[in-house]
């Protein structure tokens, strides 16, 4: 009876994984649908689907970006709005509010969920939670009675809720602010003066791009997996996790867009999170990941698309 040579043995699903790589599942493709620019329901504005596209290409990698709000996509570029920066966690609205018979536009925008707890749909609790370890995680201090800001970690400017009354000047009751500088000692959102003061030193915020996953494109078919190293670095306190391209990539589409659309690193290096995914390669066109019905299946899903479809491994 043949004998095996230990020697010449391959550990037990070798070539079948060899194979996988090579030729990915269908029923992962599968996953991947073609993307419309015209789509209502996109999360991403259609003239930067083409930057993502063009920045693809340029750069020759893939570029996985999870979709924003649609209600933050007119905001992108007005005066008086910026996006959600790296220490800003909290949960943009859904839906904008009437409160005291007011209007209250706050839909795409990042509220404050204690003062319109009816703003996320669904989300509620998500929101709650994200509001909870923000206010947490940031150091909170009291300028007066009734007035409180949240000082960024590790740098200059603070955040702040326009606690002012809604009115038909005053729309953006309850949402947050970003400033740059230190905070004035007399500091009141309800203030004529300080109303002045806010609006050439303050923002609201809406969604940002939040890239998911930057990574080499293939220049061919593939035996084994790419292994990029995932690289760390603290801004504003919160841990900003990257690899080689990512800079390079977030320059680019931001000068492009012509605003800090890309605030940080990659979501893939830190979490997987059930949401749509859109994904840009060099050639071809945009793509779209339906996200799944939980976080769960959602990791389960894009680790086999990053080693399979994409032929890449984050360490």
């Amino acid at each position: 009876m043949a004998t095996l040579d230990p020697g010449k043995m391959q550990p037990r699903g070798a070539a079948a994984e060899r194979g996988r790589l090579i030729t990915p599942p269908q029923r992962l493709l599968d996953k991947l649908r073609p993307l419309s620019p015209d789509d209502p329901g996109l999360g991403m504005r259609g003239c930067d689907v083409k930057v993502f596209s063009s920045v693809a290409g340029a750069t020759a990698t893939v570029i996985l970006v999870r979709a924003t709000n649609t209600r933050s996509l007119p905001y992108i570029g007005l005066k008086g709005y910026s996006a959600k920066a790296i220490d800003c966690k909290p949960k943009t609205a859904k839906t904008d509010e009437f409160v005291d018979g007011c209007v209250v536009d706050c839909a795409g925008l990042v509220v404050d969920p204690t003062m319109l707890p009816k703003v996320f749909r669904d989300e509620g609790k998500k929101a709650r939670d994200c509001w909870e370890k923000f206010t947490d995680d940031t150091h909170r201090v009291k300028v007066k009675d009734g007035v409180h800001v949240y000082l960024r970690s590790g740098g200059k400017g603070f955040y702040a809720v326009d606690t002012a009354k809604p009115s038909t000047l005053r729309r953006h009751h309850g949402c947050l602010m970003i400033s740059q500088q230190d905070v004035p000692a007399d500091f009141d959102p309800a203030a004529s003066h300080t109303r002045a003061w806010m609006d050439r030193h303050m923002t609201y915020i809406h969604g940002d791009y939040d890239l998911y996953g930057v990574l080499e494109a293939p220049s061919g078919p593939r035996t084994e997996v790419n292994k990029q190293h995932v690289q760390t670095r603290k801004e504003f306190g919160i841990e900003n996790r990257f690899t080689a391209r990512t800079g390079i990539v977030k320059q680019a589409v931001n000068d492009l867009i012509g605003r800090e659309m890309v605030q940080h690193g990659e979501q893939a290096a830190l979490e997987f999170m059930a949401d749509d995914i859109y994904v840009f390669t060099p050639h071809g066109k945009p793509q779209v990941i339906a996200k799944g019905r939980s976080e769960k299946e959602m990791a389960g899903m894009m680790s086999d698309l990053f080693r399979y479809a994409f032929g890449t491994e984050l360490v």
